[in-house]
């Protein structure tokens, strides 16, 4: 069985300890990671937050452990914990590695020459992140030292989070305007490429042994040999999540399962307001978030069915739960999203419970009420 990295956008893990993981910004990234029974949470600085600010927050009561405040420019960068140590990167072209346990800085690595606003990957004593500038670094976990860099030859303006799959890192670049996507296998102990797949129609997605390519349909490519498993048609799915041999998708604010081995759909969810964020699964349950304004929602659907369980849409719901870009994380029974509206106090970080969907805690505390 191959050794496989999930880039933690969709996936969570959870051994022992609960980990957890979020980021609340107005932009709205999120990761669900983290180490113990902390959630980990960003906010990229506003008139409420005066400088960009990690926090460490106690998972079962939303009170602020520690706060780091490292960064110049703001974190959109969602937070990865492996092994005791938080690491994200910054638009002050920095990446970052913070004890855990007490918010002190480990290392900062200075190499990218651009913005870092995607989610590092943490393999095998190695950080994986990709800049804007078109570079994708290797990392030494412990120290900070650069193993190596990948640089692009052509422009794009999207990136891929790194996928490890055995000795092998994936990672994709595109256009903004175009369908098109620049593929990439790079041998992890080198940094060079190991095998051009070149260019591919649609946003590649490496999971296990399998390459999806997401744009005006859903592909499925044999990761060695490049053969097609299968195809379907879509509207352009954004958010994606695969779990126990099924594909959950956002297809114009639809939600639908798909068989991941013949790419059948399985069932479709519709909810009254816009679904956004990554869907996320959690003891046979997805959870996703909405984007409406001013009002967003988390909405828990049924993985098997599609029949929804439960919306925090409801008349007694008096909590100012903004719009939800972020990929909710579910641990321990509870689930965690960050909110974020420009404009309004600040950025908050809300716990549900994940059966009921009754609201436990906000942080901060939410200074206003919806009528």
């Amino acid at each position: 069985m191959a050794k496989s990295s999930l880039n933690r956008r969709n996936v969570l893990k959870s051994v022992g300890t609960v980990a957890l993981g979020v980021v609340a910004t107005r932009t709205a990234t999120a990761q669900d990671v983290a180490e113990g029974p902390t959630v980990y949470a960003a906010s990229e600085g506003n008139e409420d937050v005066e400088e960009p600010t990690l926090y460490a927050i106690d998972a079962m009561t939303g009170e602020q452990v520690w706060a780091f405040t490292g960064p110049e420019r703001a974190i959109e960068s969602s937070p990865t914990v492996v092994d005791g140590t938080v690491y994200f990167g910054s638009r002050d072209e920095t990446l970052y590695a913070v004890d855990a346990a007490t918010g002190d800085q480990e290392w900062a690595f200075t190499g990218p020459t651009d913005s870092i606003i995607d989610a590092p990957t943490v393999v095998d004593g190695t950080v994986y992140i990709a800049d804007l500038d078109e570079n994708l670094y290797a990392v030494d976990a412990a120290t900070g030292n650069q193993e190596w860099v990948f640089t692009e030859e052509s422009s794009k303006n999207f990136r891929t989070f790194p996928v490890v799959v055995d000795e092998t890192v994936y990672y994709g670049t595109g256009s903004i305007n175009e369908d098109e996507w620049d593929f990439y296998a790079i041998e992890t102990a080198t940094g060079t490429e190991d095998q051009p797949f070149g260019t591919v129609s649609g946003r590649p997605v490496v999971r296990g042994e399998t390459v999806y390519l997401f744009s005006s349909d859903v592909r499925a490519l044999d990761l060695e040999t490049g053969a097609e498993k299968w195809a379907t048609e879509s509207d352009g799915a954004r958010g994606r999540l695969i779990m126990d041999e099924t594909l959950y998708l956002l297809d114009s604010d639809i939600l639908y399962a798909v068989d991941a081995a013949t790419g059948d759909r399985k069932w479709e969810y519709e909810p009254p307001s816009r679904l956004w964020s990554s869907p996320t699964w959690y003891e046979g349950t997805i959870y996703v978030g909405s984007a409406d304004t001013p009002r967003g929602h988390v909405y828990a659907v049924d993985a098997e069915t599609g029949n929804e369980e439960w919306t925090t849409n409801e008349p007694d719901f008096d909590k100012p739960l903004s719009p939800v870009r972020a990929t909710p994380t579910v641990a321990g029974g509870t689930v965690f999203v960050g909110s974020d509206y420009d404009g309004h106090p600040p950025e908050t970080v809300y716990a549900f419970d994940a059966e009921t969907g009754d609201l436990l805690w906000g942080f901060p505390e939410p200074s206003f009420v919806f009528s």
